[in-house]
This record gives C-alpha cells, sequence and structure tokens, in this order.
C-alpha cells in the first residue's frame, strides 16, 4: 500500500504542469488530495447518482444536527455520463422527518423541515474514473431563501404588476413563466415539460438562446434569465451554473409543499 501512494504522488509531481513561480509542499499535498478525492470508476448515471448522494450525506453529517432525515437528488436529466459530467450545479431534496409510535406496532411518519442542498462544481467533474470533489462546495437552502432568490429572478425576467411572492406561494416556476395556481398532485404540479403556457398568471420575456437578462442582489451570486435555463454566476470563483427549468419546478414544488405534512 506504501509503494501504491508513493507512485501516485510521483504521478501527480510529474504531471502537473511546470510553474513560473516555486511550487511547495502545500501545493503537491492539495494535488495528491484532489486525486484521491476522485471515487471509483463510474460506468453509468445511476452509479454516478450514488457516489454523489453518499458525498452529500456526509455533508449533512458533517454539517447538521439531523437525526432523522432523507436526502435524494433531483433527476440529472439525462442519460449518459457526458451529459451529466457537463453541468456545474447538482441540487439534493432533503427533508427531517419525525415518528411517532401508535397503537398495534404503528407509526407516524411526518416531514418536519425541507431543504434542498445544491453542491456546485465545474464541468467535467464527472468523468469514467471517478468524481473529482476538489473544487465543490455544497450550500443549504431552504423555502425563504428560495422565495427570495425566485422573486427577484421573476421580477427582472417578466414586466409584471403582480406581487411575485404571493404568485410564486401559488404557483409553479416555468420556463415561461410562473402558473395562475398549481395543479397539485400527491407527485407534483401536474404540469409537463412541454407545458404550452395557458395557465400563466406571469410571463417571462421571449429572449433567444443567447440573451441574458442579470439580477444582481446577493453577494455571492449574479442570476442570469435565459429561456433554456436559470443561470447562477458565483462571483468569489466567477464561475456560471445552470439550472435546468426541470430542475427549477422540481425544487420549487418540493420546497413550497404544506409543512408539517403527514404521509
Amino acid at each position: 500500500m506504501k509503494k501504491l501512494y508513493i507512485t501516485i504522488i510521483l504521478v501527480c509531481v510529474l504531471l502537473k504542469p511546470i510553474q513560473s513561480y516555486s511550487q511547495g509542499a502545500d501545493d503537491i499535498a492539495v494535488a495528491v488530495g484532489g486525486l484521491l478525492a476522485i471515487g471509483g470508476a463510474i460506468g453509468s448515471v445511476g452509479a454516478a447518482e450514488e457516489q454523489l448522494e453518499l458525498k452529500a450525506t456526509e455533508w449533512v453529517l458533517s454539517n447538521m444536527d439531523m437525526k432523522k432525515f432523507n436526502l435524494e437528488i433531483l433527476s440529472f436529466g439525462g442519460t449518459k455520463l457526458s451529459d451529466v459530467s457537463s453541468t456545474g450545479v447538482v441540487p439534493f431534496k432533503l427533508y427531517e422527518f419525525e415518528l411517532k409510535d401508535l397503537p398495534e406496532e404503528e407509526y407516524q411518519f411526518t416531514i418536519v423541515n425541507r431543504y434542498i442542498l445544491i453542491m456546485y462544481s465545474f464541468p467535467g467533474f464527472i468523468s469514467g474514473n471517478g468524481i473529482d470533489y476538489t473544487d465543490v462546495v455544497y450550500e443549504l437552502v431552504d423555502k425563504e431563501l428560495w422565495l427570495k432568490r425566485m422573486s427577484e429572478y421573476v421580477t427582472s425576467a417578466s414586466n409584471t404588476e403582480f406581487d411575485v411572492i404571493s404568485t410564486l406561494e401559488e404557483g409553479i416556476i416555468l420556463n415561461k413563466g410562473v402558473t395562475n395556481g398549481a395543479k397539485k398532485t400527491r407527485s407534483g404540479s401536474g404540469f409537463g415539460n412541454n407545458y404550452d403556457g395557458k395557465e400563466l398568471k406571469i410571463r417571462f420575456y421571449k429572449l433567444d438562446g443567447d440573451s441574458y437578462i442579470v439580477s444582481d442582489y446577493e453577494d455571492e451570486f449574479k442570476y442570469l434569465y435565459n429561456e433554456k435555463s436559470l443561470g447562477m454566476f458565483h462571483k468569489p470563483t466567477k464561475r456560471l451554473f445552470q439550472l435546468r427549468a426541470k430542475s427549477i419546478r422540481e425544487i420549487h414544488e418540493f420546497l413550497l409543499r404544506e409543512t408539517p405534512l403527514t404521509l
């Protein structure tokens, strides 16, 4: 095993590009740590999802005091690793729950808090060799923060005169705007990916794929409206992340379900 680690270190040092400044021991340690952070070989989207969920679960255990919780990745929306690797943001549904014992060995399951855990990375962080977690950052988003961000996003993307917050609380965010209420079902809103926009209360501007409207109201992010996705520009790292319209809808539906909710 010692010979294996020595070989890894030598490979990292020999393959790392020559810099114009002196490289110290700390830089070499970071390079080795990044390589060891890459998970085992990945041959399918399902395998990638399992590894990402495992790492996100470790983050929750390390950073939150939850005794009972459920964590599930939002669907990538793609079936190939190349599709998955092209995204730089991975959202997870996270909820905290309670169990109440009932007579005759029955129990009551109740959701008490809902969150979205967002993992920010970089395009290409997933490959057939594994997942590179070197530059990964996690952010926990609750209903209040989500509504605050989306209200600014919707306001900049439309010329609405309606109260945006109340519209968001009752409706669903789609790629064309915000609906007038929600077709609430047990599994979601009932609005599909190809929704034609007939029941929109707030309509977004129609833009081509190369046009953007920027909402700059937070310390760390600028939000960009584009007909195809929600862009999130992270100021500290100067990286642009894109959240698919389907993911926005799923996040909105999940966070705005009634809480607590007994199933």
